[in-house]
């Protein structure tokens, strides 16, 4: 548990120095500062936020959706974008492993993730779905690399809700073993933009 409190408190460190030179933007209620390098893509439903190595082909993709009006659960509206964003998306074999829910400022906040194939590329993909206010925001993280880790943390800190910043950093702090190359931001792209 100490080796867990040094590695988060380092990797804070690593990410407030990425984060200061990014430029904060918003979209809808999630704040974010685009990783330089990234490409950036918006449509009616969500932004994309995406990078590649073209050498290696490792990859990682955000998609922040548009907060939609809703009645559901939190585990509902995390239910029902896990099937349409990840599992619309990518070949899912497991059910998400789950992070204890938390409540920040009025919203319920619940993030899960579980390995996945698409062809031969293998990759992690994280869930993490705001309800309240009857509201829902949902951003989807996938890679198939550890190399983009301090920009998807440094990407997601400026969150509103620190709380679910602090859960990405764990989250990718404890990706393991190698992922294969290529990716699907076609598919991504198909489910959201």
């Amino acid at each position: 548990m100490k080796l867990m409190k040094n590695i988060f408190l380092l990797s804070q460190l690593l990410l407030l120095s990425c984060t200061s030179f990014a430029q904060k933007q918003a979209f809808d209620v999630v704040s974010f500062a685009l990783p330089k390098g990234w490409q950036q893509q918006q449509g009616e439903a969500g932004i994309q936020l995406s990078t590649t190595d073209k050498k290696t082909g490792v990859y990682a993709i955000v998609v922040i959706t548009k907060s939609m009006l809703s009645n559901a659960t939190a585990n509902e509206n995390f239910n029902n974008d896990w099937l349409k964003l990840v599992k619309g998306a990518v070949q899912v074999n497991s059910e998400p492993t789950m992070q204890k829910p938390t409540k920040e400022n009025g919203w319920d906040v619940i993030c899960g993730n579980a390995n996945y194939t698409d062809g031969a590329t293998r990759g992690v993909a994280t869930l993490l779905t705001a309800t309240g206010n009857h509201k829902a925001v949902s951003v989807v993280l996938m890679t198939n690399t550890k190399q983009y880790q301090n920009d998807l943390s440094a990407l997601l800190l400026l969150w509103n809700y620190q709380r679910l910043c602090k859960i990405v950093v764990v989250l990718h702090l404890l990706l393991s073993g190698k992922y294969g190359k290529a990716h699907p931001q076609r598919n991504l792209q198909e489910q959201v933009l």
